[in-house]
């Protein structure tokens, strides 16, 4: 194992657990938040079980590998370097990480819309004209490569006034009693917050087709405003060299290897009763013939089933807060088409190295994967956030490239778009995505280029049933504390349970959070 520092939240645990009781906790979920739990509280002589119904570990990290070697990812497919405790498990294992080059750092990658199809490059000339635009909005768009992200600079007055106020920022991550400016801002959806920001309507159409956040309008403002935020200074993105999936599958063979650790595959929980001595688990082995519900009694118990799989199930003994957090609390429908490709011929007939295009159409995004070896140098990038960040691309490529496979990405689309490609059967979807990536890249419909393909649609996802929160206005105000809070014996953990939401990052600090309350116990 390398050697490097330990951070500061996993040396408090290491404090508050010293001369404790060692105890048994059950994990509810072995996705990453639920094996980091394990991880941390095994690493610690605490008896750990872990529970987890599908018959694979991961969760939301699902790596597709194809038959002819390529892989992508269904699910978390980028890390930012911001992300450091993500970063930590990575570097604990020994996992190797490459640059991700993320949607719009590579401008050979194109824009389609209004049925025109620009170079990120040329966009200027090619798309601009069509757009009506104010003259204050040309202005924010003048000499950028890339503009349509600058857009989202309007927020600055607003991050200022946050950052600028310790209270404020407080507020927004939930550290601190809420303030009226942060309330204003909660209550208002993106496309409110940025219609008030923007001049023009042709600007927010614009924004919202080169980020694909058109079909979540209706998501909370203070979302994004706590994104550009935590994001400051993230100078991109990696991706785990051999898939995600390479970090839970790490974590899992570290715990395969402790005796104090024991999982229980294909086992689904239907009920949970919250007891003052303990909390009782009806559950079900699903791999069985005979399926026969066992009840096992647990001492203390960290849930980790994100709350749309909750509301499925029957619980109790957990307070009204709690029952109301897990009704209302929202989750974003996204999807994934991959394609299995023969051929590159984004990077031999468009030269084309990583990066991502973008489309008004309804698979939205496309995605070139980035495990090419053969360039000189990595894209500069500025540091940023998510949407914001743009690398001015002074790669210099190689004159030809390699004629190999590889795994393309044909669309990541969220919201109604969603549910929309959801609505087919993936051969359908497949066919679909296809048609809208010809409209930039008609080979993909030659014979023989795509030799495979693969969805997913994660509000069908029984164990899921949704991609990740995501909250609309008010939410922050009304479930978020109730959703972190831990009820006696039971602990909840997971991507819902941090303002990280949508990433590993927030996964690993929910298990944090609960593995130092359940060690901080004296009980």
């Amino acid at each position: 194992m390398p050697e490097f520092s330990v951070p500061q939240e996993l040396v408090s645990i290491d404090h508050f657990d010293a001369g404790g009781a060692r105890k048994r906790v059950t994990v509810l979920g072995a996705g990453a938040a639920g094996l980091v739990v394990a991880y941390e509280l095994s690493r610690l002589g605490h008896e750990v079980t872990v529970i987890e119904a599908n018959d694979r570990i991961g969760g939301r990290i699902w790596t597709k590998r194809f038959d002819n070697g390529d892989h992508h990812e269904l699910g978390a497919m980028r890390i930012p370097r911001v992300h450091t405790k993500t970063h930590y498990y990575v570097d604990l294992f020994g996992l190797k990480t490459r640059t991700f080059v993320n949607h719009h750092d590579d401008i050979d990658t194109f824009y389609h819309f209004r049925g025109l199809t620009s170079t990120h490059a040329e966009w200027s000339w090619r798309l601009k004209p069509e757009y009506q635009l104010s003259a204050r909005e040309k202005v924010i768009l003048r000499g950028v490569k890339a503009p349509p992200l600058e857009l989202f600079s309007v927020m600055k007055e607003t991050i200022e006034e946050i950052t600028n106020k310790p209270e404020h920022l407080a507020a927004l991550f939930a550290t601190g009693p809420m303030t009226d400016f942060v309330a204003r801002l909660d209550s208002l959806t993106l496309y409110q917050y940025l219609k008030d920001k923007l001049d023009t309507e042709d600007a927010v159409e614009l924004l919202g087709a080169a980020t694909g956040l058109e079909v979540w309008w209706e998501k909370a403002a203070s979302f994004f405003v706590r994104e550009e935020i935590a994001m400051a200074g993230n100078t991109g993105f990696n991706e785990i060299v051999g898939g995600t999936d390479q970090l839970t599958g790490a974590l899992k063979s570290a715990l395969d290897a402790r005796p104090n650790v024991n999982f229980r595959i294909c086992t689904e929980v239907r009920k949970i009763c919250n007891q003052s001595r303990g909390v009782q688990l009806e559950l079900l082995e699903l791999n069985e013939d005979n399926q026969k519900t066992e009840l096992v009694t647990a001492d203390l118990v960290v849930c980790t089933i994100p709350f749309s799989v909750l509301r499925q199930m029957h619980i109790s003994g957990v307070s009204e807060a709690k029952r109301r957090a897990i009704r209302n609390l929202t989750y974003a429908s996204a999807a994934k088409v991959l394609f299995s490709c023969s051929e590159r011929f984004w990077e031999t007939k468009y030269g084309i190295l990583g990066g991502g295009s973008q489309f008004d159409l309804i698979n939205r995004q496309v995605y070139y994967p980035s495990d090419f070896d053969n360039i000189a140098e990595t894209p500069t990038l500025t540091p940023g956030s998510l949407y914001t960040s743009y690398a001015e691309d002074r790669r210099r490529k190689p004159a030809t490239v390699t004629v190999r496979s590889g795994a393309l990405v044909g669309s990541y689309v969220w919201g109604q778009d969603a549910r929309r490609l959801g609505a087919l059967p993936e051969k359908e979807r497949a066919r679909v995505v296809a048609e809208c990536v010809a409209a930039i890249h008609p080979e993909i419909l030659e014979e023989g280029i795509i030799q495979d393909h693969c969805s997913v649609f994660w509000d069908e996802e029984k164990w899921s049933a949704g991609a990740f929160c995501f909250m609309r206005p008010l939410d922050l105000q009304l479930y978020y504390h109730d959703t972190i809070k831990n009820e006696d014996r039971l602990y909840f953990a997971g991507e819902h349970c941090s303002l990280d939401q949508a990433w590993i990052q927030g996964a690993i600090d929910s298990a944090w959070r609960a593995v130092l309350e359940i060690v901080a116990r004296r009980d």
